[in-house]
């Protein structure tokens, strides 16, 4: 297949992508920092409920019906041509919409705030009493988030990435600022809803002003809302609504699960263990992300060569990735999250946690593809379906596995749906063989990952003969593989040929 010349674009490229690395960086320590302590400051069944709280806001989610990512793109597209009354009229007919969601979804967390009683979920009357109120003000803080999205959404189709990484990192240092108040000075639950109220209004304003900027004096009017728009912004986001779906069913519904069959302490074990993995996901995804936008202009140009060709490069980047950050995972994240959290955590638990986040890549890489394509009917079905056996699965095993039987239900889940029947779906819509993409993104992956591999296994054997504590030997294996991470993306862009595609900053300024 001939190269396409399609490589990154850029120093705008880089800053933005690094914007986001920043801010993830600065999430993740306080988030491993600040853990263990919130955990001993609110008990494990409150602390469970902060999890399960963000487990539900993720389904509250799916009302904006894919309407926000909409914006980002149609915006982008409008504000590059020139047209900034579309872009006014997008904006306003999306405000509606997501106006329209917010209240539902205030609606829908009071609802369920309302049916936390004592003994739901293994609460006691004391725990009850305390979180109820939590979960009602973390859904007005979603609505407030959900009714100034659109701000955000334009903001980032203009090309203000690091402006905007800029604003959701001072949230997130917001946000740990809330958690060490609360355990300095004794603050209950609902304290961390009401800082999020106030944090996320200050971010909403903040958005505003920075897209006011360029969009001189806008703010939603009703001459300016346009059905033809808001029809045009419910078909973009179907798919956007179906990846949505995909993500929230595969990482929301197992503390949902939990709660039921094993109480709240049980999410308070798992969620962290949970979320440490999806930030791991999310850094090795940025990598397909960083591509998203030449894949679409390849596809509008219906150059489908090189299409295929930067598909299957994404493939083989973000799969090697993924696989080098996970085999420290799976080495020592048992022992390591042990440690972290204070009490036993198992291996088996880990390993399928571990197995969640490698049989997600091809979801990710091919779901980029359907979605510049516009083949999200093709994945509709089967990502219902993974909804249906992923819960079928974990609460049939939870009770026989606890924890690791849930991991484990949700990774069988996702392996025998989307993982493969996505990417079936892209490959045969790009003329490729999903068998030889396969192999070869595997033995790709497998050659660049042995040496960390080799690592793994002197790690395991040190910790376990008890020569070496598992935090003198962890930092060194996370630190190898983010060097040999870089070390496969240096060695590739110095294969790639220049690029001749316009950078991000380029088409905004067109």
């Amino acid at each position: 297949m001939a190269d396409p010349k399609v490589s990154p674009a850029g120093e705008a490229w880089t800053r933005s992508l690094g914007s986001y690395y920043v801010v993830d960086l600065l999430g993740l320590v306080g988030f491993v920092a600040l853990t263990p302590a919130l955990i001993a400051h609110f008990g494990a069944a409150q602390f469970g409920v902060i999890a399960l709280a963000q487990g539900l806001v993720g389904y509250l989610g799916l009302l904006d019906l894919g309407i926000k990512p909409a914006l980002t793109r149609m915006v982008a597209t409008a504000w590059a041509r020139g047209e900034e009354e579309r872009a006014r009229e997008l904006l306003t007919s999306g405000s509606l919409v997501l106006a329209v969601a917010a209240v539902a979804a205030l609606g829908a967390s009071l609802w369920i705030a309302s049916g936390l009683k004592p003994g739901s979920a293994g609460l006691s009357g004391a725990d009850a009493a305390a979180v109820a109120p939590f979960v009602a003000l973390k859904g007005l803080e979603f609505a407030v988030s959900l009714l100034l999205s659109p701000f955000e959404s334009a903001n980032y189709g203009m090309d203000r990435v690091v402006r905007m990484n800029a604003i959701r990192g001072a949230a997130r240092v917001l946000e740990l600022a809330a958690g060490v108040a609360a355990i300095v000075f004794g603050w209950p639950l609902w304290s961390l809803a009401v800082w999020g109220i106030a944090s996320s209004l200050v971010g909403g304003v903040l958005q505003a002003a920075t897209l006011r900027e360029r969009m001189v004096g806008y703010f939603p009017r009703l001459a300016e809302l346009r059905w033809s728009a808001m029809k045009e912004l419910f078909q973009f986001g179907a798919f956007y609504l179906v990846n949505g779906m995909v993500v929230v069913l595969v990482f929301k519904t197992d503390e949902l699960v939990i709660a039921s069959a094993l109480g709240l302490a049980q999410v308070a074990l798992y969620a962290p263990l949970n979320q440490a993995m999806r930030a791991v996901l999310s850094v090795v995804t940025r990598i397909t992300a960083a591509s998203g936008a030449r894949l679409t202009i390849l596809v509008a140009r219906a150059e489908k060569e090189a299409a295929a060709t930067l598909f299957v490069e994404s493939l083989e980047r973000t799969l090697t990735a993924a696989l080098i950050m996970a085999l420290p995972m799976a080495a020592v994240g048992g022992a390591l999250g042990s440690a972290w959290l204070g009490k036993p955590v198992s291996d088996a638990l880990v390993w399928a946690l571990t197995g969640i986040m490698v049989a997600h890549i091809p979801v990710a890489v091919a779901s980029r593809y359907l979605g510049a394509a516009g083949l999200v009917r093709s994945v509709t079905v089967v990502s219902v379906l993974e909804a249906a056996l992923n819960l079928g699965l974990s609460l049939l095993l939870v009770r026989q596995f606890g924890l690791a039987g849930v991991a484990l239900g949700t990774f069988v889940a996702q392996l025998l749906t989307t993982s493969w029947f996505n990417l079936r779906v892209a490959c045969d819509h790009l003329g490729l063989s999903t068998g030889r993409v396969a192999r070869n993104a595997f033995a790709a992956a497998a050659r660049r990952s042995w040496p960390l591999l080799l690592l793994s296994a002197a790690a395991i054997w040190l910790v376990r003969s008890g020569l070496v504590e598992v935090v003198w030997v962890s930092a060194p294996l996370v630190v190898a593989a983010a060097c040999l991470v870089a070390v496969d993306w240096m060695a590739r862009e110095r294969r790639a040929a220049p690029p001749d595609l316009p950078s991000e900053q380029g088409a905004s300024r067109a």
